[in-house]
């Protein structure tokens, strides 16, 4: 049975704010509800990017931005263009699905110690 996307997302934050160093934190994404339609509609403010990720927090001085999906979700134009142009300009930006992805791109960039499986 697949988890839902906001599962996934909860237990990222549980991992990564366990880790030392680390304050991580649910970007709300979500747009403003409007009763009228009965739906979500784009805020107008012009600062308040579509596509942004999901968690955005910052270990040992190294600000992260993860974009969680659970593991048949994809991303949406906005969202590629957000973490492409966040990418280019140098900045941590991952699209993840569980814990076990967020620990890996820890562990390629040295953040965390690499998890050692013991046999």
């Amino acid at each position: 049975m697949r988890k839902p996307e906001a599962v996934v997302e909860r237990e990222i934050l549980i991992y990564l704010n366990s880790l030392d160093d680390a304050f991580f934190y649910k970007n709300d994404t979500v747009g403003i509800y409007d009763a009228a339609t009965g739906g979500y509609r784009k805020s107008p403010n012009p600062y308040v990017i579509r596509g942004a990720s999901d968690i955005i927090g910052i270990i040992k001085g190294i600000v992260f931005f993860f974009e969680v999906k659970n593991e048949v979700g994809k991303e949406s134009k906005h969202q590629k263009m957000f973490r492409e142009r966040w990418t280019n300009l140098g900045g941590n930006c991952y699209v993840v699905r569980s814990v076990e992805d967020t620990r890996s791109v820890l562990e390629e960039l040295e953040i965390i110690p690499h998890h050692k499986i013991s046999v």
